[in-house]
């Protein structure tokens, strides 16, 4: 059976919290991982550049902790699945995370999200933007015009900028971070003035589509595998 789609609240767009991972091409080693808060329009964005998981994933844990936000608990990296989410999965396992506390979601072999159980009530929820918007970043921050571009450092790999020009490597992992917020926030706003309230953002592309479709359903429509 499929209902008609009804949150269970307005939720407003927000500029979702955000991270990224950069890491030396030679021997995969984390060089940094840049966290984005979430925030409103009428809040100013708050950022912090580390230099692994080991530095980043404490303090996060610590600041989810004191300030039990449900918004903060929601963690995007842009093809988080392919790349980010599998380094931090390798990180939390060797740091004391059983598996039965890591719930990887996955279709078709891809991962789409992640849920890393904190406390008994409280879980972490890492998503992929990719599997939302599937086009790179550079090209999403260019089609929807945000402030932060990213940024283009021709072919100097990340690695020999941070130690040649570590102010413009910082500020490129700023860049990407605040870049996939709005880009984020633009995307969530376009639906919400299209058709209102969606509830949070869903994981993938399909299951938005799925959402807005349910959003028109005037009744229940019956299935075949329904006995009714």
């Amino acid at each position: 059976m499929i209902r008609p789609y009804q949150p269970k609240k307005d939720v407003a767009p927000y500029y979702p919290a955000v991270v990224d991972i950069e890491t030396d091409r030679r021997d995969g080693r984390e060089i940094a991982v840049t966290w984005a808060r979430a925030h409103d329009r009428e809040t100013a964005p708050q950022t912090a550049v580390y230099g692994s998981w080991g530095d980043f994933w404490p303090d996060y844990v610590e600041y989810i902790l004191s300030t039990r936000e449900s918004r903060q608990r929601r963690l995007y990296a842009h093809n988080g699945g392919n790349f980010d989410w599998p380094h931090l999965i390798v990180w939390l396992l060797a740091n004391d995370y059983s598996p039965e506390r890591i719930r990887v979601i996955m279709a078709g072999g891809m991962i789409l999200g992640i849920d890393v159980r904190i406390k008994k009530d409280l879980v972490i929820h890492l998503r992929d933007s990719y599997r939302l918007m599937p086009e790179s970043l550079a090209k999403l921050t260019r089609s929807f015009k945000v402030e932060h571009q990213k940024l283009d450092i021709a072919d100097t790999l990340h690695h020999e900028l941070a130690i040649s020009n570590p102010t413009l490597f910082e500020t490129y992992c700023i860049h990407d971070v605040l870049g996939l917020q709005e880009v984020l926030f633009s995307f969530w706003t376009m639906l919400y003035k299209l058709v209102g309230s969606i509830g949070e953002l869903p994981m993938t592309l399909p299951a938005l589509a799925m959402r807005l479709w349910r959003l028109s359903l005037d009744g229940e429509i019956m299935t075949p595998s329904n006995k009714r």
